[in-house]
């Protein structure tokens, strides 16, 4: 996969120059969806893993702290696969713009073009 976002070092002006490549930016949602499918998976696997019994964390209220931490965990997995989800769908549809947005502004040239044709 390409870079999907990548500055040329002059654009002539002596300014920066910034391309994006929706193909690319397509392909690293494809990726982040991935990667939340993936956290979904990580957090059925620890879900189904279960704890031991309070007991077995002994005295000094480390069965109490390891519910806390369990919980915790819990909540920030989920927040985690959420902002995957998020980002994935987000970035998918900055390619559906970038890509509109191009084709717009080539058609924009092209009825420009053909006015000054015409004259």
């Amino acid at each position: 996969m390409g870079d999907p976002m990548r500055t040329n070092p002059v654009d002539g002006s002596g300014g920066l120059l910034f391309q994006v490549d929706p193909a690319s930016l397509s392909g690293a949602a494809g990726q982040l969806g991935q990667a939340y499918d993936d956290m979904n998976t990580a957090i059925a696997y620890y879900a189904s893993a279960g704890t031991s019994a309070p007991a077995a964390f002994g005295d000094f209220g480390m069965a109490d702290a390891w519910s806390s931490f369990d919980s915790a965990w819990s909540d920030e997995l989920s927040v985690t696969a959420a902002a995957l989800q998020e980002l994935s769908q987000k970035v998918a549809a900055s390619s559906v713009v970038y890509t509109h947005n191009e084709s717009r502004t080539v058609s924009s040239f092209h009825a420009v073009g053909a006015k000054l044709g015409a004259r």
